[in-house]
């Protein structure tokens, strides 16, 4: 009865960390391209940050463009305007969405012939010293 015991809590503990979340998590990764002559881009995702503590998202490359940073679109004054930023603020626990008309991953000269690709790799680098590629979905118009 014991041996049963015990192999029921090692597969429970087993079965939690098999189903622990990663520590920064990136879904919804697309970058839309409207046009086959586009020349800047923009990508969009949400993060999350699962760790117990504040972590920033300090770096971002791609070896298919040659300008790649992260950007904060406003209205000011009725004029839409777009800054750069240097790092992004994860907090503990929550998530941040990269969207249209708010905070996004500019992306300048492209090395490559984007609108003939299905998806390029972006790689994030984090204040905690970690770095995630993420696979970056090309959305096009429907035909």
């Amino acid at each position: 009865m014991k041996k049963i015991q015990l192999l029921f809590i090692l597969l429970i503990f087993y079965f939690m960390n098999a189903c622990s979340k990663a520590e920064i998590e990136i879904e919804n990764a697309y970058t839309p391209v409207r046009t086959e002559n586009q020349r800047m881009f923009a990508a969009y995702f949400d993060i999350t940050n699962n760790t117990n503590e504040a972590i920033k998202l300090t770096g971002i490359k791609s070896s298919s463009f040659n300008s790649v940073m992260l950007h904060q679109s406003s209205i000011v004054d009725g004029m839409a305007t777009m800054r750069h930023i240097e790092s992004l603020t994860l907090p503990t626990k929550q998530q941040v969405k990269l969207e249209p008309n708010g905070k996004h991953v500019m992306l300048m000269s492209a090395k490559e012939d984007i609108w003939e690709k299905e998806s390029f790799i972006l790689t994030l680098e984090f204040s905690n010293g970690s770095s995630i590629d993420k696979n970056i979905l090309i959305k096009k118009p429907k035909k």
